[in-house]
């Protein structure tokens, strides 16, 4: 049995706009960054929110994939690169990359899969 904490990664094209019910986001650049002794895999993108019934807004953030653990190890039958990432489920990491937002990763949130 596979744990939770290890999920596959489905790189998806960046730059590509996805609608959903109260806007739309996309994702614009992925990174990866020495952390701990580690790799962290993590995107960043922007959402936009103005089909809502409650207002307009938009927001920068980053999602954590999570530690490489094999760097697009195969490709789906869409021909897409699939990465085995270990999720970031220690709060104290969560909290140390948390921190980084004042540095090298600049969003409004940080969000962890």
């Amino acid at each position: 049995m596979v744990s939770p904490e290890i999920a596959d990664y489905i790189h998806r094209p960046l730059d590509t706009e996805v609608n959903a019910i109260g806007g739309r986001y996309v994702f614009t650049d992925e990174f990866r960054m020495p952390f701990s002794g580690r790799e962290l895999y993590y995107l960043v993108g922007h959402a936009l929110f103005d089909s809502t019934c409650c207002g307009f807004g938009g927001c920068r953030y980053a999602l954590v994939q999570g530690f490489i653990r094999e760097w697009k190890k195969k490709t789906n039958s869409e021909g897409q690169f699939i990465t085995t990432v270990e999720r970031v489920m220690d709060k104290k990491e969560q909290k140390e990359i948390e921190e980084l937002n004042n540095g090298s990763i600049v969003v409004n949130q940080i969000k962890f899969m």
